[in-house]
């Protein structure tokens, strides 16, 4: 058939890759229902099953897996239906039994059964039909750069002192990317060295292949712009979500979670010896599942391959969270970053008078000639609480760099934070 042979020349699609993409999902689901291949209850339960994973991990996510389980596991009959055994049925009352969140991999085992079921007999015969030709000529386009027409622009997302952020939904897939949207005479008039800047960034985004950073998908330019098309994570960003905290702390579960997947992006960046040097709250989002990922590599740098540091100082990085090496125009490595972690974790305090002290010891200067007062030591009634965390970000603020806490090629391991911070890691 025109799709098996297709599939032969240009490397299958997988199940799995139609199952995660919008637009894929819908031409396959409109396949199963024609052809007859899958009864409705599958197609209604991947449905369901999207909308589930798509929730957000507070009491929306109960209630949607309360539903799940009521529409298709409450009897033996429905899960029979479905094609899930009843040990997997069993296994999903169990875990609904509990007044905690329920696990975003509560349906794991349902899922693969049916998926099992389906890669068998419907997703082969889907593969060989011609509604599969479709997916493979939006696949092959995948390959080729885009230029900026192949995008309907939607709306703003934010705007900055070089170019702007664009929502934009690639025409021919329906797929939404973030367009950053960089003028080259604004750029130019800047500096000198615009180009080898942009190509800088480039690099560092073509290096960071990660769960927990924005990846770039492509790249081009016109005579008067460069364009840089990333993934849209749409939700907010870490500092809206302190905002709406209105000066009150964290949960110290909220910032272990937080703290151990900024580790692992900056971990991943550091093995590709790249200096991130503006991590803040506007530059971490929050996506849809609660989960970090970090944004803007502007400011990003590869180590000098020879001396294994940087001296130029990123005058557009917000003197807070600017290690003291860097506000004295030091030559500095890695640890920069893992200082500017320990600013955003304290971000994370709240309004506390440890934070209005800290405050003082930054904008007075003291940063560059002794170290910041001790968190743990000057601790409030709320911040008692955080046990490990107190000393994590007095080991992170340290003046000076080869003390500093993730200094060296192995640091990174030494910054997550005592209890497990990582359970609900992607990686």
């Amino acid at each position: 058939m025109v799709g098996e042979n297709y599939a032969a020349r240009s490397g299958e699609i997988s199940l799995e890759e139609v199952l995660s993409n919008a637009v894929f999902f819908s031409l396959f689901t409109r396949w199963l229902a024609s052809s007859g291949m899958a009864n409705k209850t599958v197609l209604h339960f991947l449905t369901d099953i999207k909308e589930f994973l798509a929730t957000p991990a507070n009491d929306s996510l109960r209630r949607a897996a309360r539903d799940v389980h009521a529409k298709y596991f409450a009897t033996a009959e429905r899960a029979a239906a479905l094609g899930v055994s009843e040990s997997a049925a069993a296994d999903i009352r169990s875990l609904l039994a509990s007044d905690t969140l329920p696990p975003r991999d509560l349906f794991g085992t349902a899922i693969t059964e049916v998926l099992s079921k389906l890669q068998a007999h419907a997703y082969r015969s889907f593969m060989q039909s011609a509604a599969f030709q479709p997916l493979l000529d939006l696949k092959a386009k995948e390959k080729y750069v885009p230029c900026v027409t192949d995008f309907k622009l939607l709306q703003i997302l934010g705007e900055g002192y070089e170019g702007k952020v664009l929502q934009a939904r690639k025409k021919d897939c329906g797929v939404m990317y973030a367009l950053k949207v960089l003028d080259k005479q604004i750029l130019a008039s800047r500096s000198r060295r615009w180009q080898l800047h942009a190509s800088r960034e480039l690099e560092c985004l073509k290096a960071c292949d990660h769960p927990y950073v924005v990846p770039i998908h492509y790249s081009f330019q016109t005579p008067q712009f460069l364009y840089m098309v990333q993934e849209h994570v749409p939700n907010h960003t870490l500092a809206r979500y302190l905002e709406k905290h209105e000066g009150k702390p964290m949960r110290e579960e909220e910032v272990r979670f937080m703290t151990g997947q900024l580790v692992c992006a900056l971990a991943h960046m550091h093995k590709q010896t790249i200096v991130y040097r503006d991590l803040k709250p506007a530059n971490v989002l929050i996506d849809t599942e609660g989960h970090l990922r970090m944004v803007d590599m502007g400011m990003a740098s590869k180590l000098d391959p020879e001396t294994g540091r940087r001296k130029s100082v990123c005058g557009t990085q917000r003197r807070a969270y600017m290690a003291p090496e860097m506000k004295a125009k030091q030559p500095y490595e890695q640890s920069v970053d893992w200082f500017s972690l320990g600013k955003l974790i304290l971000d994370c305090h709240g309004r506390d008078p440890y934070a209005k002290e800290c405050a003082y010891w930054e904008t007075s200067g003291a940063a560059t000639a002794r170290p910041p007062p001790s968190c743990a030591a000057g601790a409030s009634s709320h911040l008692e609480a955080w046990t490990g965390l107190l000393e994590l970000i007095d080991a992170l603020l340290v003046k000076e760099p080869t003390k500093r806490r993730g200094y060296g090629p192995d640091g990174a391991r030494h910054n997550t934070p005592s209890r497990p911070a990582l359970s609900a890691s992607r990686e």
